[in-house]
């Protein structure tokens, strides 16, 4: 017995010796034409041990007998080949036509991408742009999405948002921005992703998409999946990012001698202190910025893993320092049990921001500033105005004196569960919670010159503030296929339920006795004492909840047809419509699968769509539909002033949410082995039941407005998409891919049956001190959003006055002569990619860019006036273009210039080292050095002609503003 034991672990041994013995494996990797491909990714199956093919698509690796080799490159299907012992293997790649059979995120779950018949764009991570993200991982795909507008309003401010806009604006005061789900969650916070961190960025653009997510997708649905872990040895990456800015165009003022030199052809008198300022240089240097993340992946074939973690310190342009310090953590696994049939996915997020924020008053402060004043006394003390107001103060020292800032707390939790009872049927549940805590603080010293010129004697503000943000979500989803002969269906069936709370607190204090504590000794202040200092407190919340179904239809993979219906009731709305149906249909013909175009072989697919969908707009306020109270007056009860509460606004039981009706038409072909794809979709949508304020009849209400249900808009557009690879090389490969969109937006109607406007139009764009120039956009019922409304210049009298269109023909200007003179709103906004491959060494340039607008340049309105002198100092222009007005401001057509413009958005030239060769344990290292914003080409002499285009107030350059900047990134990715 100890002997057949002896042998049998013996022949174990030996077999498995056998099994794992070490060879070297061979061979050519080509095409289906027989060149030989250079770069194919040739790896060991759930390992991270690999090799790439070299410029003749020869490979080389030692395995062991049994490995199963992944050989992957981008345009063709991976494949997975055993080894079996053999020691020559050359493989022929198969293109992935179309990838067709690639998955798509779509409402609660995935479809193939031949499968869609809604209007959907999918962005995967390997097409995202390149370099340094400012504040919002949106900018991955900026330019990328044909209707979808991403505005950086405010340049590369760290601390600034973006402007993100889907098919145009579609409320006045309900939501403007699509919803974010981040792997799933509804209302998901982008803070908490780091750019590295996503794998594909999908985006459901219609009715027939979006109307699966009821009352919040009227403005589009923005699907974010996140990397997940994959089973095999622990794979490692770090990379790391730094990167500089610098100003791409400055506005010139007057020096210091032309200022003299103004004065004396004026006969005006200037203070001279004798300095000549640059204040601008003044304000800005050159920063430097820097970004690292850490990520770990792998796990077993039941539980795999993937944690990140990121930092980056992110400086301004501002030479007064401004920062955004963002550090990330990210954790993910995903557990299988019961033979696949149970998988439990798990995510855990953290972000944590610190925030040091500018002021962008300073920056117009240094265009008008008198040049000969000094920064500094000769003591080195600030040198402050003499009568220090809103509009003459020392800019340097205000950003030096202030002191504002915010921390911001981002917290994510969500675990799912699915388990297929039965084959083709599953059934998951999910449940996520959000929680957002953010402090932020403000101190202004004594000493500050911003207290003098706003109240005398005040020594020091403290400010403090705190908020607390809570979304909890479950989701149940139960789905199941069917498969009969032909027919394919998916039905889908789910419930949704999220709540929100919403709390803050606040309190000012002023006149401290010590600037040493800042904002962390408030009470300090006297205006505690004496019963003047601020406080105030908050909370809301509402609930959402929903019932939703769909039905996928697939008929010989010719024939789609897709249906869907949410239930979904929200707690913000009138008692009499808490509850609203959402209902969506659209169908799919494959053209190019009938049997009569068989032999149209340039044809590769075609795909005709069609689809209607109702989706709805939420109000973004609370307790708006019910009678509030307020606080309203002090009275005198029994000696003492009481102060009483009151109704503050009138109830309305009707009141719903706005709803917007679409129809999309399109369709995607392909030609030519996918060498060249269209895309084209047509929309018209309707919104109705629009939010507005509105005349109430009193005393029948209390108040003389109510919230109520009564605008209606309508737009239409035209979306292409275009892509292609117009050379495809063993040694070079050239993709390139471009998108317009069109699309116009107008105001309907400001009444329904039930409530008249009192007002046929909406107005934006106001234009404050110094002067009354009032508001510059109109929105009136008939009208295009976007419109400009004023007067429309006509010259100038030989005094250097103004001359206007007379409307009226009675000789004086008034508001009867104010008229449409221009539109703010880009007709055209564009977006291209050229990618190069040639061999180891990649290159990208994108463009992006908006035609068919005007601009209205504000800075020029109020300091290109050589009127205003000396009250500020002067723009160049103002002795140049402008040398003829005699003339107080004024808001007119004078002012409206063109806005189009093309960016060359990103360039980035990256090369990938075959690295293992030199270094074993390194699997794959990355050099890349990017540029983004690095030209504009535009007629429009203001800084920028990328000013907001989203909203209705489009199209303004204001003269408050953050210099706009290039930024130049180095990076470096290794893999382990």
């Amino acid at each position: 017995m100890k002997v057949f034991l002896t042998f049998f672990i013996i022949a174990l041994q030996l077999q498995t010796v056998f099994a794992q013995q070490t060879i070297n494996v061979s061979g050519v990797v080509g095409d289906a034409d027989g060149n030989p491909v250079a770069g194919v990714n040739v790896t060991v199956k759930n390992s991270s041990k690999g090799v790439a093919t070299d410029a003749d698509g020869k490979y080389s690796i030692d395995v062991s007998s049994n490995t199963v080799l992944v050989y992957s490159y981008i345009s063709y299907k991976t494949q997975e080949i055993a080894v079996a012992g053999r020691t020559k293997l050359d493989v022929t790649l198969v293109e992935d036509i179309l990838l067709l059979d690639e998955a798509v995120v779509v409402g609660y779950g995935t479809q193939r991408k031949k499968d869609l018949t809604g209007s959907i764009t999918s962005v995967k991570s390997d097409a995202f742009n390149s370099g340094a993200v400012n504040t919002n991982p949106l900018q991955l795909v900026e330019g990328k999405v044909a209707g979808l507008t991403v505005t950086r309003t405010n340049g590369n401010d760290p601390n600034s948002g973006l402007g993100v806009q889907l098919r145009g604006v579609s409320s006045a005061n309900g939501r403007q921005t699509p919803l974010v789900i981040i792997d799933g969650v509804p209302d998901g916070d982008l803070n908490t992703v780091a750019p590295q961190d996503i794998e594909s960025i999908d985006v459901l653009k219609d009715g027939s998409a979006a109307a699966i997510y009821g009352t919040r997708g009227t403005n589009g649905v923005i699907l974010v999946t996140t990397k997940k872990g994959k089973a095999g040895k622990p794979k490692v990456t770090f990379e790391t990012m730094l990167f500089t800015e610098n100003i791409t165009k400055r506005l010139k003022s007057l020096t210091a001698d032309e200022y003299w030199q103004m004065s004396v052809e004026s006969n005006k008198d200037i203070i001279d202190r004798g300095y000549n300022t640059d204040w601008f240089n003044e304000l800005t240097n050159t920063p430097l910025s820097q970004m690292y993340i850490l990520s770990v992946s792998g796990g077993a074939e039941n539980l795999v893993y993937r944690a990140s973690a990121s930092y980056k310190d992110q400086n301004g342009i501002v030479s007064v320092p401004t920062n955004r310090r963002t550090t990330n953590g990210r954790i993910a696994f995903t557990q299988t049990s019961w033979d696949g049939a149970l998988k439990i996915d798990a995510t855990l997020a953290y972000s944590n921001i610190q925030s040091k924020f500018t002021e962008y008053e300073a920056f117009e402060q240094a265009i008008i500033r008198n040049p000969t004043y000094p920064v500094y006394n000769e003591d080195g003390s600030f040198c402050y105005s003499p009568q220090p107001s809103e509009f003459d103060f020392n800019p340097v020292a205000y950003l030096h004196n202030l002191n504002r800032g915010a921390q911001y707390n981002r917290v994510m939790a969500d675990v799912r569960a699915s388990l297929e009872p039965a084959k083709n049927l599953k059934i998951s549940a999910m449940g996520a919670v959000r929680k957002d805590m953010d402090i932020s603080h403000y101190y202004d010293p004594s000493t500050s010159e911003f207290n003098a010129r706003t109240e005398t004697g005040i020594k020091g503000v403290a400010q403090r503030s705190t908020s607390f943000y809570t979304a909890r979500t479950f989701e149940t989803v139960a789905d199941y296929a069917l498969n009969i002969k032909k027919h394919n269906f998916f039905l889908l069936a789910g419930y949704s339920y999220q709540d929100f709370v919403s709390e803050g607190f606040s309190v000012e204090n002023k006149n401290f006795s010590s600037d040493a504590f800042l904002w962390n000794n408030i009470g300090n202040g006297t205006y505690l004492k004496e019963g003047k200092a601020a406080m105030s407190s908050t909370k809301s919340s509402n609930k959402l909840i929903a019932f939703f179904g769909r039905v996928n239809y697939n008929f010989d993979e010719k024939y789609l047809l897709s249906a869907s219906l949410r239930h979904e009731g929200s707690s913000r709305f009138g008692a009499n419509h808490k509850w609203g149906n959402f209902p969506a249909v659209s169908a799919g013909w494959r053209v190019g699968n009938e049997d009569f175009m068989k032999d149209v072989k340039w044809l590769t697919d075609f795909k005709i769509r069609a689809g209607y969908g109702l989706t709805g707009n939420e109000m973004s306020s609370n307790y708006i539909s019910l009678l509030r109270m307020g606080s309203q007056q002090y009275v005198l009860n029994n000696g003492e002033w009481t102060l009483t509460y009151g109704p503050s606004s009138n109830p309305n039981q009707n009141l719903k949410w706005e709803v917007k009706h679409e129809i999309n038409f399109g369709f995607d072909a392909a030609f030519f082995n996918d060498r060249l794809g269209v895309s084209f979709d047509i929309y018209n949508r309707r919104n109705t039941d629009l939010l507005y304020q509105v005349q109430a009849s009193v005393p029948s209400l209390i108040h003389d407005q109510v919230w109520a249900n009564v605008g209606d808009m309508k737009s239409n557009g035209v979306e292409i998409v275009l892509h292609g690879t117009p050379v495809k090389h063993k040694y070079l490969i050239w993709n390139i891919s471009a998108n317009i969109s069109h699309n116009i937006s107008r105001l309907v109607s400001l009444s329904n049956d039930k409530y008249v406007s009192a007002a046929k139009y909406l107005e934006f764009g106001y234009l404050g001190a110094p002067g009354i120039l009032g508001n510059t956009v109109r929105l009136e019922e008939g009208g295009l959003v976007g419109n400009f409304y004023g007067f429309k210049y006509q010259g100038l009298t030989d005094e250097g006055k103004w001359i206007f269109e007379d409307v009226d023909n009675n000789n004086v200007y008034n508001d009867l002569d104010k008229q449409i003179i221009g539109n703010g709103m880009p007709k055209f906004v564009a977006g291209l990619t050229s990618n190069f491959m040639f061999r180891r060494v990649e290159a990208t340039v994108s463009f992006r860019g908006a035609f068919n607008f005007d601009i209205l340049n504000t800075k020029e309105i109020y300091y290109g006036n050589p009127n205003v002198f000396p009250s500020y100092n002067l723009l160049a222009s103002a002795l140049e273009n402008h040398k003829d007005i005699k003339d107080i401001p004024q808001y007119s057509s004078y002012y409206l210039e063109k806005g189009d413009y093309i960016k060359v958005s990103n360039l980035t030239l990256a090369y990938n080292a075959d690295i293992e060769k030199v270094i074993k344990h390194i699997t794959s290292l990355k050099i890349y050095v990017a540029a983004d914003n690095l030209f504009t080409f535009t007629g429009y002499t203001g800084i920028d002609p990328e000013v907001g285009s989203t909203g209705f107030a489009t199209g303004i350059d204001n003269r408050t503003f953050y210099p706009r900047t290039c930024t130049y990134t180095f990076g470096l990715n290794i893999g382990f």
